[in-house]
């Protein structure tokens, strides 16, 4: 059976009548888009993507514990798009992960695309849950570069219930919710940036880098307590690489943070430049 095939198998297995033979439509195909890209190309897969998303804007992932694949419950509608200056500011930084292969879509390495990128929006005074902010859709790392089209806001979540309410073109990264905890650390974070890189990745384990513990997997209210508790306790006693954290239940998962895009992505840089 072609791996094409498997994933129809896959798809006709989540069935529901509500969504003619799909569950949750949107939060399934973008949760396997990485793979139907791999087997029909980028165009036919985004064609898809793109018909399903428009119809269903509500969605829950079934239990995938691949990376790329969204875990949290999401509702999803139409809404402002991000300015232009927001849209270079996103795209550049994710440029400098994605030459280096930090994002990407690569079914030998993880199964699905990786990395993401984010920026704080709306009122900066904004309370817990409600820290507004930008980010790259979810399985969008094979994409060359990111475009308007392929970025989502997210308004509102809710560590406790793991749910996300978003605005846009697509549902927003897996790891919304981590980013949504890094922001609800301080008001000073207004930028996110989580790539993956075998070599830095185990560097910063060896460094005793602030960490995430190895048993919290990505996308899960602990992964976001726990990044959200690194992320304090780094702005008040920094390690001798500031703005960076790793995951170590998180196979090669780094992310660095700031107070603007282009301090996120120098403090990821630097830790990437000193494990070369």
């Amino acid at each position: 059976m072609s791996r094409l095939q498997k994933l129809m198998t896959l798809l006709k297995s989540q069935a529901h009548p509500s969504v003619n033979g799909l569950t949750c439509g949107v939060c399934v195909v973008f949760g396997v888009h990485s793979v139907f890209q791999a087997s029909l190309g980028t165009l036919g897969a985004v064609r898809m993507v793109s018909t399903i998303g428009s119809k269903f804007k509500s969605c829950r992932m079934p239990d995938m514990p691949k990376e790329g694949v969204v875990q949290y419950r999401c509702d999803l509608h139409p809404g402002a798009p991000a300015t232009e200056s927001q849209i270079v500011a996103l795209a550049d930084a994710r440029q400098e992960l994605y030459v280096r292969d930090a994002i990407g879509c690569d079914l030998s390495r993880y199964g699905a695309c990786y990395g993401n990128v984010s920026m704080r929006t709306g009122s900066w005074a904004a309370g817990p849950g409600r820290r507004e902010f930008l980010i790259s859709c979810t399985a969008t790392g094979g994409d060359s570069e990111l475009s308007a089209t392929r970025i989502s806001r997210v308004t509102h979540y809710d560590h406790d219930k793991n749910y996300v309410i978003a605005q846009g073109p697509c549902p927003p990264s897996s790891e919304s919710m981590t980013h949504g905890a890094i922001y609800d650390a301080s008001l000073d974070v207004r930028a996110v940036v989580h790539g993956h890189a075998p070599i830095l990745w185990q560097w910063l384990l060896d460094n005793s880098a602030p960490s995430t513990p190895p048993e919290v997997d990505y996308g899960t209210p602990e992964m976001a307590e726990s990044a959200r508790k690194l992320v304090q306790g780094g702005l008040k006693n920094p390690w001798r690489l500031p703005g960076v954290i790793v995951m170590a239940g998180h196979q090669d998962g780094v992310v660095g943070f700031g107070s603007s895009v282009k301090q996120a992505i120098d403090r990821f840089l630097a830790a990437y430049d000193a494990a070369a």
